[in-house]
């Protein structure tokens, strides 16, 4: 049995070891916020006196290795420079330039430095988060009327990470919303009175920090004198009515219905999820820990088999030992 205990350390050790090396992160991951279209500039430091760096972005292949610098040549849009060391500091650096930035970029960014084809524990990694906008709004209206004199328009648009809403203007003015923006099945949509009148509505999606200007909103318009969509906005008036230029478009109460006030909608939608959480260990390496765990545990449960089996024979011959002392006797 001491055989089997041996071996049942060693496969634990063997077990824990491996659980380790899994979860362990050698390094801590920095986050880089940016928004989509943006310049992002990704700063790797690693000592000088090292032979060979790679970068990669999460566990595709690297994109740049120091040692072949001919055989990959960078993606679109990106831009490298090695920062070699000076007289004054033994360190050095390669600054990843990503101009313009797409959601496609990301997640982390590995470097990965070797002395002699030794890879050192200690590389620094970079999460990029790349914040978007939602998409372009499109709107319909509702055989609802207010008053006579109102008409709700019913506008969505591809749902984005940023806190976002949906803006209409009429006649040079913004047009209060009905209630806040609502996201479902990946889409924003919310609700927006327009007068019954001969001016053209425009609309667009915007996020709460940067409202669009009525310059600026061209998704889409809306005639509702003929209650139907304008397919070409590009010369539909920016100018203001001067007999409606004082009103305000955020204090409108109608009998029964209550616009929401712009700075009053939905909360931040950016996740603040790690993005450095991208650059876990590949799928495969947990159903190989997760085989060898099931392994190590069929294993055990063998062993305690076979030790309480031995233990029941160690009896049974203890008890004829017993008899066959017994039976020498006469």
């Amino acid at each position: 049995m001491c055989i089997f205990h041996e071996i049942r350390g060693k496969m634990s050790m063997y077990v824990f070891v491996l659980i380790f090396l899994t979860f362990y992160r050698p390094s801590v991951c920095t986050i880089l916020n940016v928004r989509e279209g943006e310049e992002a500039k990704l700063n790797f430091s690693y000592p000088c006196n090292i032979t060979k760096t790679t970068l990669q972005h999460s566990y595709r292949a690297p994109f740049y290795n120091s040692e072949n610098l001919g055989s990959n040549p960078l993606p679109q849009r990106y831009e490298l420079e090695n920062h070699e060391k000076n007289d004054d500091d033994p360190t050095c650096f390669i600054l990843l330039i990503i101009d313009p930035v797409l959601r496609s970029d990301e997640g982390t960014y590995i470097l990965s430095v070797y002395n002699h084809s030794q890879l050192l524990p200690e590389y620094p990694r970079i999460g990029l988060r790349v914040a978007y906008p939602p998409g372009r709004a499109s709107c319909e209206s509702s055989s609802n009327h207010l008053d006579g004199a109102w008409i709700k328009l019913q506008c969505n648009a591809p749902l984005g990470n940023l806190a976002s809403q949906i803006v209409c203007y009429q006649n040079g003015m913004r047009l209060p919303p009905l209630g806040t923006p609502v996201e479902n099945g990946g889409r924003l949509s919310q609700v927006i009175l327009a007068r019954i009148e001969d001016h053209s509505v425009r609309c667009c999606s915007s996020t709460l920090d940067q409202t669009k200007t009525m310059q600026q909103c061209r998704d889409c318009g809306w005639d509702p004198i003929q209650n139907m969509a304008l397919t070409d906005i590009t010369d539909l008036s920016t100018t203001v009515s001067p007999t409606q230029h004082s009103q305000s478009t955020q204090n409108f109460t109608l009998e029964g219905e209550t616009p929401s006030s712009p700075p009053h909608m939905i909360t931040d939608t950016a996740t603040n999820t790690d993005v450095c959480s991208n650059s876990k260990r590949p799928v495969y390496v947990y159903i190989a820990l997760s085989f060898l765990i099931l392994i190590f545990v069929i294993y055990n449960i063998l062993l305690i088999f076979l030790k309480k089996k031995n233990k029941i024979l160690e009896k049974r011959l203890a008890s004829n030992s017993h008899v066959d002392g017994q039976m020498s006797k006469f």
